[in-house]
Order: C-alpha cells, then sequence, then structure tokens
C-alpha cells in the first residue's frame, strides 16, 4: 500500500475519498490489475493507494527541511532523486540518448559541488529533479 497520507504530494479530491498525486514525475509500481481495471486506481489523477506497493516520487511530509539537512543527508536525498529521475526517463520510453543526455546534464551538476560546501547548490539542484 503506497503512504500517500504521508506524502508532501497528496492531495484530496473534493467529494471522493480517493485522493491525488501532484507530482508530475510520480510513478506507482507493482500495482493490482484488478483496482485498475474496476477504476480505483486512475494513478496519478485519482486512486486509492490500497493498489500499489510504492512509489517513485514519495517525500514524507517528516521530513526534515533540505535547509536544515546536513551534507551527507543531501546526498543521500540526491542520490535518491538521481535514481527516481531515471526510472520516471525509462517508464516514459525516452530514447536512450535522451536520458543520457538529461542524466549527464545532473552528473555533471553533482560534481560540480564541492563536498560539504555548497549546500545551497545541492538543493537546488533537488528541487529541480523533484520537477521532473
Amino acid at each position: 500500500m503506497l503512504k500517500c497520507t504521508k506524502c508532501i504530494y497528496k492531495q484530496n479530491v473534493p467529494g471522493n475519498t480517493h485522493i491525488a498525486c501532484t507530482r508530475g514525475s510520480a510513478r506507482a509500481f507493482n500495482v493490482n490489475e484488478h483496482g485498475v481495471e474496476k477504476g480505483w486506481f486512475l494513478f496519478p489523477y485519482l486512486f486509492d493507494p490500497i493498489w500499489a506497493e510504492g512509489c517513485y516520487g514519495f517525500v514524507s511530509k517528516d521530513e526534515k527541511s533540505l535547509e536544515s539537512m546536513t551534507t551527507e543527508e543531501l546526498g543521500e536525498v540526491l542520490k535518491t532523486e538521481l535514481i527516481a529521475v531515471n526510472i520516471v526517463l525509462r517508464n516514459e520510453n525516452e530514447p536512450l540518448r535522451v536520458r543520457e543526455a538529461i542524466l549527464k546534464k545532473y552528473a555533471k551538476a553533482v560534481e560540480a559541488i564541492p563536498a560539504g560546501k555548497n549546500n545551497a547548490s545541492t538543493i537546488v539542484l533537488i528541487n529541480e529533479l523533484r520537477k521532473i
């Protein structure tokens, strides 16, 4: 079951008990086909989170603000976001050359951030990745 109730991207749908996801790049995985066939899982627009096991794009409401994280914590968040972007691009059937170009752009940006010295650049990069 998805942990949507604890995600910052969860949105209630007026007049419905199902919810929506406002993160454009979120992708659910291990979706139960029965829920899809019955119309209970129209991800990301209208769905009951019980019909999937997980999501690439989940960001906890309880997560510390990026500004208050240590360099090491930011590094872990950055790795997670890069993995999620790669999965999203693969699932959208982007041609390999397009995926590689996008990932190279972000890999260069990651390398350009001096270890332990520029958290502001890391935060900007994380926020940019979360928009994909």
